[in-house]
């Protein structure tokens, strides 16, 4: 049975969060815990969860103030029809991405810190008659006939609490597109969803370093295009280093492999290179501004999904409450497909309202639309997007 794939871009909803540091820019992105005082953005930030109709979205969530899950930020991607001997989902890892919300990509981040040092006790000590007259003059005068008190500091050694940087991460998303092929000829309304579960890695391997990596897997379905259901096998490594205050460089590396529900074959091999810039902005006490620079290279099999992405984008985020966020995000994607003459450029808005359930768990309402063009005529990125997501972290050690 021949199967039609048509794969592009969907909105990578999850990205830069408005209360955690950038959240990858890839959205968008991925977890480390942090004290709540702390509110570095972090490359990680962005690394947001990217939901793309025939690519598996993404979600690298940031757990910032010890625990938290970065919001979620969408976008939207092309999509070509192939067969499925030839075929393979354009597979997206944008902030939302990391970032803003990806973060997105993502989005992971705060760098892991040590927890504030607790207050030194003080303690009195027996009263004592004073020795000698240098004795008396270097301590606090008293009555000699009651003797000194004396008050002093005991130097104790602050003992550092164990933050967990290993986790399981399950993570839920659904949204409904009008157009979820970004298909010009017949454009299709349908549904996806996405279910997956993944152990992530977070440790601090520097002052001013730290690694991301993951090993996970997804199930990907639809509604009424049920021949298209998925699975997904992905493992990703990126070492993210802070370059000045607030200002972050990451390098990576992903493979994901894609397999048939039906009959199980592989359809697609997919291993992406990605340089980031990306930095976090304080604009009010509860606004911040998120912005991030991708380079991407894909190497597929097939080949002809081969490809070269740069891609901006920007994410405004406002804390409504002290576990609500609002957020509003901008990506501008270029792609050029190396091993086939097409060249795609595309916007993407998106909006999305986060609540933090518990700690580590947290649930998103998004919404946005996209629009661009492609040398290739069938396609079109006029689509726009609708959905939930739900994501938790379970600390492991």
């Amino acid at each position: 049975m021949t199967k039609k794939y048509w794969f592009g871009h969907s909105l990578v909803w999850l990205g830069v969060l408005g209360n955690s540091p950038e959240a990858i820019a890839e959205t968008i992105s991925p977890p480390t815990p942090a004290p709540p005082s702390q509110a570095a953005p972090s490359s990680f930030a962005n690394v947001e969860p990217t939901i793309a109709a025939m690519s598996t979205p993404e979600t690298w969530v940031s757990i910032e103030r010890s625990l938290k899950v970065a919001q979620a930020g969408s976008k939207i991607a092309a999509g070509t029809t192939v067969t499925a001997e030839q075929a393979a989902p354009i597979v997206e890892e944008n902030c939302r991405d990391c970032t803003s919300s990806a973060d997105a990509a993502a989005a992971i981040d705060p760098a892991l810190e040590e927890m504030p040092e607790s207050d030194l006790p003080i303690e009195s000590e027996p009263i004592e008659p004073p020795q000698t007259s240098q004795e008396a003059d270097s301590t606090a005068s008293g009555d000699p006939e009651l003797g000194q008190l004396r008050l002093r500091e005991n130097e104790l050694a602050i003992e550092q609490e164990d933050i967990d940087t290993v986790f399981l991460r399950g993570q839920f998303d659904y949204f409904r597109s009008d157009n979820i092929l970004l298909d010009d000829i017949d454009p299709v309304s349908d549904q996806f969803g996405r279910a997956g579960l993944a152990i992530v890695a977070i440790p601090q391997i520097g002052p001013d370093t730290q690694l991301f990596a993951s090993i996970g897997g997804n199930f990907a379905f639809y509604g009424d295009l049920s021949e298209l259901n998925y699975y997904n096998l992905e493992l990703r490594a990126e070492v993210q280093q802070t370059i000045f205050p607030n200002t972050y460089a990451t390098i990576g590396w992903r493979n994901r492999q894609f397999f048939s529900s039906e009959d199980g074959d592989r359809f697609l091999n997919d291993h992406a290179l990605r340089l980031g810039l990306s930095r976090r902005d304080a604009l009010a006490e509860r606004l911040t501004l998120d912005s991030y620079y991708h380079l991407r290279f894909n190497f597929a099999d097939p080949s002809d999904r081969s490809r070269l992405t740069n891609t901006l984008g920007a994410s405004l985020n406002y804390a409504l409450q002290p576990n609500l966020d609002l957020g509003l995000s901008y990506e501008l994607d270029f792609v050029d497909f190396t091993q086939q003459d097409r060249a795609d450029a595309y916007h993407q808005v998106t909006a999305q309202l986060s609540y933090d359930l518990t700690r580590n768990s947290r649930v998103s309402l998004y919404g946005g639309f996209s629009f661009g063009r492609s040398s290739e005529s069938d396609v079109d990125f006029d689509s726009s997007i609708v959905g939930v997501s739900f994501s938790t972290y379970l600390p492991l050690f």
